[in-house]
């Protein structure tokens, strides 16, 4: 181990902001898909607009609980090089669900403009991939600034 481990602090937040920004992702990758299943199933032609106002909501939400937990939960990144990585990894994050945001409303203007239909849905298709890589790498960050400090606290 190094000789300055373990850091002064690990991270430290209530359970309520992780498992926030878990289920906004959750629901930014569930707006998305639904958007993209309303806008190609006939007679569904109202509910893209709720999905992607949900998945952009979302977006904001998650990016928001992202770039809040380094300022919450560790304090300054000039500390410690543990702190310098919890902000870095939450920023990525926070980056990220936040273009996740702003493409689910470019994709709503898009619709409302008429570049969508069921027949070209590609920007709907990429937008729920994108949706998809923001949640398994949210989670995945989490999980490494979370759980990677209990286990490496013994």
């Amino acid at each position: 181990m190094a000789e300055v481990w373990p850091p002064p602090a690990f991270i430290n937040v209530a359970a309520w902001l992780p498992l926030t920004v878990l289920a906004a992702m959750a629901g930014g990758a569930l707006g998305a898909n639904r958007a993209l299943a309303a806008m190609t199933t006939a007679g569904q032609d109202s509910l893209w607009l709720v999905w992607l106002l949900l998945a952009a909501a979302a977006g904001v939400a998650a990016a928001a609980g992202f770039f809040a937990l380094p300022i919450i939960g560790i304090g300054a990144p000039t500390v410690h090089a543990y702190n310098a990585t919890v902000t870095a990894l939450a920023g990525y994050a926070g980056l990220h669900t936040a273009l996740a945001a702003v493409w689910s409303l470019f994709a709503l203007l898009r619709v409302k403009a008429g570049f969508l239909s069921p027949a070209r849905t590609l920007d709907l298709q990429l937008l729920r991939l994108w949706w998809a890589y923001v949640a398994v790498s949210g989670t995945l960050i989490l999980g490494c600034l979370f759980l990677a400090p209990w286990a490496l606290a013994a």
